[in-house]
């Protein structure tokens, strides 16, 4: 059995879609060692190291910087990259897998490049986005791949068009790497939690992060904006927007210009039993959807983390949008522009009970057969 080498930015314990399927992919992987790239400063060193020693299989965490490719790093600021040599000399890999491309990743790429190994990238929707923006070296080095492998069949279709040959793409689906018990979860303490409970009377929509401008939250007050012209009262329902980034303040503002304290509340950085916490919690999620130019705006993990946990969603339509959420059946499309059908469309599943329970457990019954991190590790590690 090769040994595989897995890069990433993104790995637990900390919260985010990105972090769980990286988590996921590689948990009882035989043979894989684990690199995270991400500064340390991110999260908390303790839970870091109980994370690891947990997950039983051989975990560095070395920070690379962020490449600027117009200006050479100083010597001085390489220090990761003689760690990372020592690395490959000690794990010896077959095969290296990057979990994404664009970020800290980028400045391992000339040396994974001049070391020979045989490799393979996860280009992620940022990744896409980024690509006709990309150095030109690490165009070649995705050329030069193995295997590429992107998670729905439009994004294959956008890598060709981004100039990519199509003959090493692999469509794979976005498995969801399950972590959340019902029971444990309703059980646990959480000063969130114990800050919401004053609207549990109140019907309860969901919107997740990261706060920022690709994830178009701002939307959400077009759309409270249809709800009060249609007079739905906004002390009958709570807006729950989870997650933390550069766009808090802004949302704030909107928050605190459109009279709506009391309606939406936004409940910052998130601990991952709480991220479960908030999904059991709610009635509905709510998915702003996608911009035509920006890909990494439609696809969301937290759709599928809506489906599993069996909550119906209302979303705007974006890039691969479509191919989670079943029309009518696991959740309601719309444009994303449409904001009064959006609306309507919430109001119409809030007095529908037995129509929520009925698409959340389609929802869930979807994700479990066809988003299930088993088999979306087969159809990549079975390739390389």
């Amino acid at each position: 059995m090769k040994k595989i080498l897995f890069i990433t930015d993104f790995f637990g314990p900390d919260p985010g879609g990105m972090e769980n399927f990286n988590t996921g992919l590689v948990h009882s992987q035989e043979d894989a060692v684990v690199l995270v790239t991400a500064s340390p400063m991110l999260s908390d060193e303790g839970k870091r190291q109980s994370f690891d020693h947990a997950l039983n299989m051989p975990i560095h965490r070395i920070s690379v910087p962020i490449p600027n490719f117009l200006v050479p790093a100083p010597a001085r600021n390489r220090e990761y990259a003689a760690r990372f040599q020592q690395l490959l000399e000690k794990e010896r890999p077959d095969h290296i897998l990057l979990g994404n491309l664009y970020g800290r990743t980028a400045g391992l790429v000339p040396q994974i490049y001049r070391s020979g190994i045989p490799y393979s990238v996860i280009l992620q929707p940022l990744d896409l986005d980024q690509l006709s923006l990309l150095h030109l070296n690490l165009h070649r080095f995705l050329k030069k791949a193995q295997n590429i492998f992107v998670f729905s069949n439009y994004f294959h279709e956008l890598a060709v068009m981004k100039g990519l040959r199509g003959d090493n793409i692999v469509s794979v689906p976005f498995g969801l790497h399950a972590r959340w018990d019902r029971r444990l979860i309703k059980r646990a303490k959480s000063q969130i939690m114990d800050r919401l409970k004053d609207v549990e009377s109140r019907f309860r929509i969901l919107s997740m992060g990261p706060l920022t401008r690709d994830k178009n939250l701002d939307r959400i007050f077009r759309v409270i904006e249809h709800l009060d012209r249609m007079g739905i009262d906004r002390k009958s329902y709570a807006w729950i927007i989870g997650g933390s980034g550069p766009e808090y303040g802004y949302l704030k503002e909107l928050i605190g210009l459109h009279g709506l304290e009391n309606t939406v509340f936004l409940v910052g950085f998130l601990e991952d039993l709480e991220v479960g916490a908030l999904y059991y919690f709610s009635d509905l999620y709510f998915h702003p959807g996608g911009q035509p130019r920006n890909q990494a705006s439609g696809y969301s993990a937290s759709l599928l983390e809506a489906g599993y946990t069996s909550l119906p969603t209302v979303s705007g339509m974006g890039a691969g949008v479509d191919e989670i959420i079943r029309h009518q059946i696991t959740g309601i499309l719309h444009r994303a522009d449409d904001y009064e059908s959006l609306a309507r469309s919430i109001i119409d599943l809030s007095r529908d009970a037995e129509l929520r329970k009925r698409m959340g457990r389609f929802a869930e019954d979807r994700v479990l057969t066809e988003y299930d991190i088993e088999r979306t590790r087969h159809q990549i590690f079975v390739r390389i």
